[in-house]
């Protein structure tokens, strides 16, 4: 069987999860008694998942997946793994539609603002009325990069919600969240609820451990950082 990358992160395999945001940031005291401050670069996820006691088939899938990667030479693709769906709708969005159409979590539309307390806004139409998105719930960008085959929504976003909403009669919501999306991800992308992925490389923090007597690799880390690709 052919692998095409980014391959996406195997399921169901780990007993711990950290996935957050790393911003870099720079102080420097002011002669006025402030702090300033600033960020250099855009933020990044940085997740890391610990392998559970779990079959020795599952077991050997991790590993070949993380030798596949070559070290930090190919891109994966991977969530928060608390969140395939919104948490109201955890289970998926069965029996939700927008007009007569089920809703697949694809949105029909979505646009950015920044408030004047530079809080990024993110508005998606195209919703069923009522649904809602709660905090730590994320919003997936998916598209296509220049030269790729046409469908292979090869280039990915994610940005998390800080502060929950609700979708009015029309199919709109408007949440807070971070990280603010670029300006350059392209006004065609489709932002989605279903799954939201973003494009990650390996860090040198994934370990594997020594296998045990039932051939499995318990307690193994596997760690990566997001990437953000035009």
């Amino acid at each position: 069987m052919t692998i095409t990358f980014p391959r996406q992160l195997p399921a169901s395999f780990a007993s711990q999860q950290s996935f957050d945001l790393m911003r870099v940031d720079y102080e420097s005291p002011e002669a006025g008694g402030r702090t300033g401050a600033v960020q250099a670069g855009f933020p990044r996820w940085l997740a890391s998942w610990t392998v559970a006691r779990t079959s020795h088939v599952k077991s050997d899938e991790v590993e070949a997946f993380v030798t596949s990667m070559r070290g930090r030479q190919r891109v994966l693709m991977a969530g928060d793994v608390r969140r395939p769906y919104p948490l109201a709708h955890i289970q998926g969005f069965r029996r939700m539609t927008v007009g007569s159409a089920p809703f697949t979590g694809a949105c029909g539309g979505w646009s950015q603002t920044i408030d004047d307390a530079g809080n990024a806004m993110l508005t998606l139409t195209g919703v069923p009325a009522g649904l809602r998105l709660s905090w730590i719930d994320y919003v997936g960008f998916r598209w296509t990069a220049a030269g790729s085959p046409a469908g292979a929504n090869d280039r990915r976003a994610l940005v998390r919600v800080v502060e929950p909403g609700k979708a009015n009669p029309a199919g709109v919501i408007v949440v807070a969240v971070e990280p603010a999306l670029p300006l350059w991800i392209p006004a065609g992308a489709v932002a989605h609820l279903d799954k939201p992925m973003c494009l990650m490389r390996l860090t040198q923090e994934t370990k594997i451990a020594p296998v045990d007597r039932k051939q499995r690799i318990t307690g193994s880390v596997i760690s990566a950082g997001s990437l953000l690709l035009p």
